[in-house]
């Protein structure tokens, strides 16, 4: 019997051997070629890759996790990937960083694009991206980023926040508050979510909401780059603390 769970065992753990070492490989080519596309200046289609790329690695990591019989060679090659995703993420953040010092934002979103492709178990690439879109009223673009965080992380309060806030320049401030309210249920304790949602109640009339948000704002507190404007912005919406 022992012989014969030997034998049985011995194909599917090489099977599946077999599989992480061509994923690996076909994850060093959508690398490469997000890379070359990204040189070439087509994000879109490095996006594409690296989309791609990222549900590699999570397969991957579902097999090795399932067959404990994965080689120490084949280990190391799923790692060397990592560290090289790894690294091309980082040039392309750095990257962005220093356009952003410069001021050239229209670079710094190109690869900050990138770079958010690339980005697993964090948003901060794509909530800078998001960042330059709205500094140059691109809300639409903005709302985009925002949505797609959300695709990925259902559970992520900032990003329905800040989705929510980027309709108020566009006077949409019934979705506004419709994101506002996602926010704030996943996050009832964030007070800037419930500023937010102050000031889009006070814009459609509605004083009683706009004050019940406001106070819960002023006793949570607020982010301090709203501090200096906090109570005169609800005051001038009709909204006094």
């Amino acid at each position: 019997m022992n012989t014969f769970n030997r034998h049985s065992d011995q194909p599917k753990v090489t099977a599946a051997e077999d599989r992480v070492r061509g994923l690996c490989l076909r994850g060093e080519r959508l690398l490469k070629e997000g890379d070359t596309a990204v040189q070439k200046g087509h994000v879109k289609l490095a996006v594409h890759d690296y989309h791609e790329l990222i549900h590699v690695v999570a397969v991957i990591n579902t097999i090795v996790q399932d067959n404990s019989g994965i080689s120490n060679s084949t280990i190391e090659q799923t790692q060397k990937l990592k560290i090289a995703i790894a690294e091309q993420f980082g040039h392309y953040r750095d990257k962005s960083v220093e356009l952003i010092d410069s001021k050239d934002y229209g670079k710094a979103a190109f690869f900050l694009t990138a770079a958010a492709a690339l980005e697993v178990g964090s948003f901060d690439s794509a909530f800078r991206l998001a960042a330059i879109y709205t500094l140059f009223k691109n809300y639409v673009k903005a709302q985009e980023v925002f949505k797609s965080v959300i695709s990925v992380d259902p559970e992520n309060f900032v990003a329905y926040r800040e989705l929510g806030w980027n309709y108020a320049p566009q006077s949409e401030f019934n979705k506004a508050i419709k994101y506002l309210n996602k926010a704030i249920n996943l996050a009832p304790e964030d007070g800037t979510s419930h500023y937010y949602a102050a000031i889009c109640y006070a814009a459609i009339g509605d004083s009683v909401n706009g004050k019940i948000h406001g106070e819960k704002a002023r006793t949570l507190g607020v982010d301090q780059t709203l501090q200096p404007k906090f109570k005169e912005k609800l005051a001038e919406l009709g909204v006094s603390l």
